[in-house]
């Protein structure tokens, strides 16, 4: 039997810590320690089936110790072989390369990307630092490094690929997974957007396919694409004519009302090789949604049936369905994930065991912040509108907060329908502000790098938002029998989220440090207006930064008294509930519920009974809801019927939206 010493992979990582100026305080050679346990307990019983999270946090040496296992394997000449996963070709590369100076052989690590290999033009999109090894090579060899979504795009075609899964003809015994691991990836779509998009991409195929009739094209003749339009059209017709009065009570079988024929796979090629570019040349920026909208779509109806679907919606009539992306046997897992223990995703995950590891001391790392819209179209609104304020805050604090001589990260949204990079830096040299100490990372580029450690200041221009029917998909993929959940389940996963990207985005500076325990020094400005939620989540979760409020010069809060009154009373009513029915009773008036719990200061009273009787109800558990009364003008409790409470747990359906989400959202 294979002995792997957790010792040896503990002492392993502490000496490369310690050999980069690192100083291990104790709560660091904890999380170490635990780290190092979880891979030997693994290891060293070849029956365990275990997926186990550590979130120790960015900085402490989480990658460093995949490389003392692996040289502990090596060097003791141990019969052990490793899967390693991460979400990025070049940060595989990094690996292999931090492997191969550890003294592991090159031709024991097989690495395997998609990418073109340039040294030179490394960074760019399609392009890495290393080139990829054969599947031959990459299974013959004891450690494999794959991506991320090699293993969801192979698991949800329902097959991974064995030359990574074994080595040799036997499966890895290890699994080590950098980042969060989610199982499964939720679809929302809301009726009317769907069917806008299935019409349209239907539309925009057949007049495609007549262009190439009249020029002789063989292309167009194909049967695959008659079948991918009646499959769109059957979509369409299943959507707007589904009875959603009836149901949850009465479920649709998407896989009967919608049959797929054995040209599955045709079908699929001949969507992907469907242009959306005008005859110009330039992109069609309606056809490119729809069909991106219409994509994931197909990935539902099209996958197969042994993946389950629930469509349903949460805003309007429509469709919310997951697919699985890590199937259950691949069972030996250890997850390195500072994030684990914040995103409720991952703890609806019931395969997955998260340590409880203590955080580092935060404590010089200042949070200043200020509630203001920090979605993308809020984002792309003010700053290319008549009178962006935005970049002109950044450009304030840059220009009086921020030493001259310091660089400067900034994380804010990737370019779609407006370039946001070249707008702040062209209002940047406006204001005569030297670019060249400008970092600027995009959302999705967040993680698992460490290019930006030196740097102690960031802003955050905007965090990235999820519609929230697309977050219940998720939750429920995570989690298919605990049902679909209620409304503080959907905000308490929307919050969380936030949280993990602001902590994530945080933690690319200088906070990555750690000496002696104490994160390093570091000033973060950040714009959102969940940030009380997300801030609040962040001490929950022992993270126990300083939060200041920053009082801005151009921005100013764009959310408005109406939504702010909604806010208010949904958060009292979710956060107090309990405790106004010990002291209360099922009755509360909103007058006697503005005395107990203030609103914010300065909110219009009036606002606050528009609010009420525009909410109507807050669902609070499974088990009940508070209602407004108009007449009484205040709220009752009303427990749940047995016939609405509970939610069907399997099976691809269609239901109603929740009336009280549908007002209070």
């Amino acid at each position: 039997m294979t002995i792997v010493d957790a010792n040896v992979i503990y002492r392993n990582t502490k000496d490369i810590l310690e050999k980069h100026d690192n100083v291990v305080g104790i709560k660091h050679a904890k999380a170490i320690y635990d780290i190092a346990n979880g891979y030997a307990d693994i290891l060293n019983n070849p029956t365990a089936k275990n997926r186990l999270a550590f979130p120790a946090d960015p900085g402490l040496g989480k990658t460093t110790s995949i490389v003392a296992l692996a040289s502990h394997i090596h060097h003791d000449g141990l019969d052990c072989s490793l899967g390693i996963c991460a979400e990025q070709v070049e940060a595989l590369c990094a690996l292999k390369r931090e492997m191969i100076k550890a003294g592991i052989p090159e031709e024991k690590i097989g690495l395997i990307h998609n990418y073109k290999h340039d040294q030179l033009k490394m960074g760019m999109k399609g392009y890495a630092s290393l080139p990829s090894n054969t599947q031959k090579e990459v299974r013959l060899r004891p450690f494999a490094l794959v991506t991320h979504n090699r293993i969801y795009s192979n698991a949800s075609n329902g097959q991974l690929e064995d030359f990574y899964v074994k080595h040799g003809l036997h499966k890895r015994d290890l699994f080590v997974w950098d980042e969060t691991l989610l199982k499964s990836k939720g679809h929302a779509f809301q009726k009317r957007v769907i069917c806008s998009a299935l019409s349209g991409f239907t539309t925009h195929i057949e007049i495609m396919l007549d262009e190439r009739r009249r020029s002789g094209s063989a292309l167009a003749n194909s049967i695959a694409f008659d079948h991918l339009i009646e499959h769109l059209k059957r979509c369409q017709d299943v959507i707007i004519n589904a009875d959603y009065s009836n149901i949850p009570k009465a479920p649709i079988d998407w896989s009967r009302t919608i049959p797929v024929g054995a040209d599955r796979e045709d079908m699929w090629g001949k969507f992907r090789s469907i242009g959306t570019k005008h005859q110009s040349g330039g992109d069609d920026i309606l056809a490119t949604n729809q069909k991106a909208i219409v994509e994931s779509l197909l990935e539902i109806t099209l996958q197969d049936k042994a993946n389950e679907s629930l469509p349903c919606t949460i805003k309007d009539e429509g469709i919310i369905a997951y697919r699985t992306l890590v199937p259950d046997d691949l069972d030996r897992i250890v997850i390195l994930d500072a994030s684990s223990k914040i995103r409720d995703l991952v703890s609806k995950d019931h395969s997955i065991w998260v340590f409880d590891t203590e955080h580092k001391d935060y404590a010089q790392v200042t949070v200043n912040y200020w509630k203001s819209g920090g979605g993308r179209s809020t984002i792309e609104r003010d700053l290319f509108g008549p009178q962006s304020t935005i970049d002109k805050e950044l450009a304030h604090i840059i220009k009086h907060e921020i030493p001259p001589e310091e660089e400067i990260l900034i994380v804010t949204y990737k370019d779609k329908m407006h370039h946001i990079e070249d707008k702040l830096r062209n209002t940047f040299l406006a204001e005569g502000i030297n670019t060249s100490r400008i970092r600027i990372l995009t959302w999705g580029k967040h993680t698992n790098l460490n290019d930006y450690a030196h740097i102690k200041y960031v802003l955050v221009a905007g965090i990235k938002h999820r519609r929230l029917d697309e977050l219940a998909a998720n939750g429920y993929g995570q989690n298919p029998h605990g049902g679909i959940g209620v409304m503080e389940d959907w905000r308490r996963i929307e919050d969380t989220e936030l949280t993990h990207l602001l902590y994530q985005a945080m933690m690319r500076g200088h906070a990555r440090h750690t000496l002696d325990d104490k994160a390093g020094q570091m000033q973060v400005w950040v714009f959102d207006h969940r940030i009380a939620h997300i801030l609040r989540t962040l001490t929950t979760e022992g993270i126990d930064i300083n939060p200041v409020t920053y009082e801005p010069v151009y921005m100013t809060d764009t959310q408005s008294q109406l939504d702010t009154a909604k806010e208010w009373l949904q958060e009292t009513l979710l956060e107090h509930g309990k405790d106004i029915r010990d002291h209360h009773g099922d009755y509360i008036s909103t007058q006697s519920l503005k005395k107990l719990y203030p609103p914010p200061t300065g909110l219009n009273p009036a606002e606050v009974s528009k609010a009420a009787k525009a909410l109507s109800e807050v669902r609070v558990t499974n088990w009940g809801s508070w209602k407004y009364v108009g007449r009484r003008k205040g709220w009752v409790w009303e427990e749940a019927s047995s016939a609405t409470s509970g939610q069907p747990d399997k099976g691809p359906m269609l239901y109603h939206s929740y009336l009280a989400f549908a007002k209070a959202a």
